[in-house]
């Protein structure tokens, strides 16, 4: 049980790791494109 138990906790902090580095280059990828549009 217990090991079952941190092997789930694990794929979620892996999914939560994925999804916030891919929604960190979406704001990078949308601020490189709407900066030059203030200039």
């Amino acid at each position: 049980m217990e090991q079952c138990l941190q092997r789930d906790w694990q794929l979620v902090v892996e999914y939560i790791i994925k999804e916030a580095s891919s929604l960190c280059r979406l704001r990078i990828t949308l601020l490189a494109n709407t900066i030059p549009l203030w200039m």
